[in-house]
């Protein structure tokens, strides 16, 4: 099984779970939030995402990323996300636009209509502020989804490689 395999089937986690398996001063960590016993308003964005639309999604990351690299149109965008994470992610166009929609009402993305030198106005997407936080604070959780991944990999290779010995 590839790396991403792993990684997708390792976190189908029940959807009421929460990250803990960070320390409390773990990059991007806003502590207070479930995994440090504060309440779940507190949470980071990506722990509250993760039990809201399903465990390690990497579609809103890819999104925010590609859209950081610029202004972008749907359409641009969906190709963008593909050669960013070289065919990893790959989104129909109509969640694309749900998830378009959802982080422009969260304010992570604005759009705008743009008129075309030829054919119909496009919408075109840019991150504000509060997206370039929200992609910092990806970031910082894919890398500890990655370490967490690693460590669990390393494991299950030591016990392949002694055999069965010592069970």
């Amino acid at each position: 099984m590839c790396d991403m395999h792993l990684a997708v089937s390792s976190f189908r986690e029940e959807e009421s779970s929460s990250v803990t398996d960070h320390p409390a001063d773990a990059p991007g960590c806003r502590r207070g939030g479930p995994a440090h016993g504060g309440p779940v308003g507190h949470e980071r964005c990506c722990e509250r995402r993760e039990r809201q639309r399903g465990p390690f999604s990497l579609v809103e990351p890819a999104v925010l990323a590609a859209i950081a690299k610029g202004e972008a149109h749907g359409y641009e965008l969906k190709s963008a996300i593909e050669a960013l994470t070289r065919g990893a992610v790959v989104v129909d166009p109509g969640g694309l636009y749900r998830v378009l929609r959802r982080l422009e009402d969260e304010g992570l993305v604005r759009s705008e209509w743009e008129s075309g030198e030829s054919g119909p106005q496009r919408r075109v997407y840019r991150l504000t502020g509060e997206g370039h936080s929200s992609l910092a604070q990806w970031a910082a959780h894919l890398n500890e989804k990655e370490a967490s991944i690693r460590r669990v990999r390393e494991a299950v290779e030591k016990s392949a490689a002694q055999g069965g010995e010592g069970l």
